[in-house]
């Protein structure tokens, strides 16, 4: 049902990189000294970190979003530090964003033309080894397979504002991501959070990394070696009509059998083979297994409907909460 959904969204080829018509008009996300010149605004509406995820290492707030960024710990405890160079987690609140037409009133802004770097992560470059003057370079000088991917979705921010929308390009929100993946599976996914929040008017979000130990890494001489996830976990979560709280755990290996024969983004979504994404279910205890966070901390766990351990269904959505351009 779902995959019949989404299948009959439309939207353009290559449309991170269109430039509308009205161009003059059309806000552009700039650069400014390597990094964003749009400071990070809080929201009287939105509460990001209220299904608590835990610990918060290398914490920040962007105003849109929250997250985690992997510091100089010891991951595999063998008594070096070590360096991942991408987030733990980001979590979001996405409100419902459409008109009575279908369409979403959010602005769109043009994305910067290098992603944005950020004073936090100096500690990244402050390194003997390193000669590199920012993380993008590590991206930059990839193989071309493996491209900048965001973990959340500009348009998603952008229900917030344009400026806030931008502000998903901070390499704080950016992990190494096979081009087949980020454009076939993953945003499809995507386009799924946007019409869950729409049908159910708010949902809770965090998106996350899943890192081996001889995971794979890019970064060339001198620059930052950044760790390629293995695969990325997606927690949606809302409020039913009792205040229990519901759930759904995904997780998407980033190479995967099942993607064979459908990366990529087509010209219309029709053109696009969506998947199932049922069977990217699981449970929330296990994402804990697998990343060392804890969810649904400071008590959130006793409004669990189905608890942690529950791989629960896919939640219900209709072709109407979809948004123009699947969004």
């Amino acid at each position: 049902m779902i995959a019949m959904l989404l299948s009959s969204c439309v939207y353009s080829l290559n449309v991170f990189d269109l430039i509308p018509k009205e161009a003059s008009t059309t806000p552009i996300c700039n650069v400014k000294r390597g990094s964003s010149p749009y400071k990070a605004k809080a929201s009287n509406i939105h509460d990001h970190g209220l299904m608590a995820v835990r610990p918060l290492d290398g914490f920040f707030d962007l105003g849109g979003y929250i997250g985690s960024f992997d510091g100089p710990d010891d991951d595999d405890l063998d008594g070096i530090a070590d360096y991942h160079a991408i987030p733990h987690f980001v979590s979001f609140q996405l409100n419902q964003h459409l008109l009575a037409d279908g369409t979403s009133k959010s602005i769109k802004a043009i994305k910067p033309i290098r992603r944005y770097e950020h004073g936090g992560l100096g500690f990244l470059l402050n390194r003997d080894t390193i000669t590199a003057r920012g993380l993008n370079d590590s991206y930059i000088d990839s193989n071309s397979n493996i491209m900048a991917g965001s973990l959340i979705l500009q348009e998603h921010i952008d229900r917030i504002s344009w400026e806030s929308g931008c502000n998903t390009y901070f390499l704080l929100n950016t992990v190494p991501q096979h081009k087949g993946f980020n454009l076939g599976v993953w945003l499809a996914s995507q386009h799924l959070v946007g019409a869950w929040a729409n049908r159910y008017g708010k949902i809770w979000v965090t998106i996350g990394t899943i890192v081996d130990s001889d995971g794979e890494y890019i970064g060339g001489s001198g620059e930052v070696s950044v760790v390629v996830p293995t695969a990325l976990f997606k927690i949606v979560s809302r409020f039913d009509e009792f205040g229990k709280i519901k759930s759904m755990a995904f997780l998407y290996p980033q190479v995967d059998a099942s993607y064979i024969g459908k990366n990529g983004l087509s010209k219309t979504c029709n053109e696009f083979m969506v998947m199932d994404h049922a069977q990217y279910l699981t449970s929330v205890s296990e994402i804990e297994l697998l990343t060392g966070l804890t969810f649904f901390s400071d008590g959130m766990n006793d409004l669990l409907v189905d608890g942690k351990t529950t791989k629960s269904g896919l939640w219900h959505v209709e072709e109407s909460d979809f948004a123009y351009n699947c969004r």
